[in-house]
């Protein structure tokens, strides 16, 4: 059983692969790197918070860090960093952190980050009802976020896509070309979606507009431009393969400030 008033750090550090460490309820003022894989829990029915940075580094196996308050003020993160296979669950940063993935496998339940994400590397990447309060950008990645809420931007750079009954308050930004894909089912997209993927299932979403460059199916969706100066669905690309079909296109119209005119603006599928 480990106290407060311990090194929570230098209890890790003693600690042998396969070792139970049971935190007792309360406030470790402290950053930890855990390198082993180790049992860490909480005491039953507590609350445990590590106020400092969290890394999970080279852990082998499967390992679960779950039911634990981390990061403060001072945007302390979770970091994952060559890890095999790790699970978070009820992880709570919302007093002031963010997630970096580097190189891991990681997969999450009810987690929730006031920062933002970065994902690198990562071959398998999947959250379930997790939140974050910035943005989120995957590079080299195969992500899916299942009904997430970022209250920001998705960016993803030479990687697979899947947004599935999500919620992104700003752009969600495909910029893999070519062979690569790019999944949103059932989400609301606040600003603009744009893909680039040569494969693109663009279904049954909120969306303020769509901007495609690659073969597409955009089905049932709401594409709603709140009366701005976007182009409903933005078809690029000579060699493009697109279905548009039983979407709303709604709202959209006036000026813009990047050098459309009021002609280009307004219209439903613009190619």
């Amino acid at each position: 059983l480990v106290l407060p008033s311990q090194s929570l750090q230098g209890v890790i550090t003693a600690a042998n692969a396969g070792d139970m460490l049971i935190l007792k309820g309360g406030t470790y003022g402290e950053s930890v790197t855990i390198d082993k894989n180790i049992d860490l829990r909480r005491e039953a029915g507590t609350t445990v918070h590590i106020t400092g940075n969290v890394t999970l580094s080279g852990i082998t196996g499967a390992f679960t860090f779950a039911h634990f308050r981390v990061g403060s003020v001072n945007n302390k993160n979770l970091t994952v960093t060559n890890c095999e296979n790790v699970y978070l669950e009820d992880v709570n940063a919302t007093t002031g952190g963010g997630l970096t993935v580097t190189n891991s496998k990681v997969r999450g339940k009810h987690c929730w980050f006031s920062g933002g994400g970065g994902v690198t590397g990562s071959t398998e990447f999947y959250l379930y009802d997790c939140s974050f309060g910035s943005h989120v950008t995957f590079t080299t990645s195969n992500w899916t976020l299942q009904e997430c809420v970022i209250a920001g931007n998705v960016t993803s750079n030479s990687s697979d896509s899947k947004v599935l009954r999500s919620n992104v308050t700003g752009n969600l930004t495909h910029n893999q070309t070519g062979d690569s894909n790019c999944t949103v089912f059932q989400s609301t997209i606040g600003e603009r979606l744009h893909s680039k993927a040569g494969r693109s299932w663009i279904n049954y979403n909120t969306i303020r507009w769509v901007k495609v460059e690659g073969n597409a199916t955009i089905v049932g969706n709401d594409i709603d431009g709140r009366d701005g100066a976007t182009k409903g669905v933005h078809i690029l690309g000579a060699d493009s393969a697109v279905l548009v079909a039983n979407n709303k296109i709604h709202h959209h119209g006036g000026s813009h400030s990047i050098g459309y005119s009021a002609v280009d603006v307004g219209v439903g599928v613009w190619i």
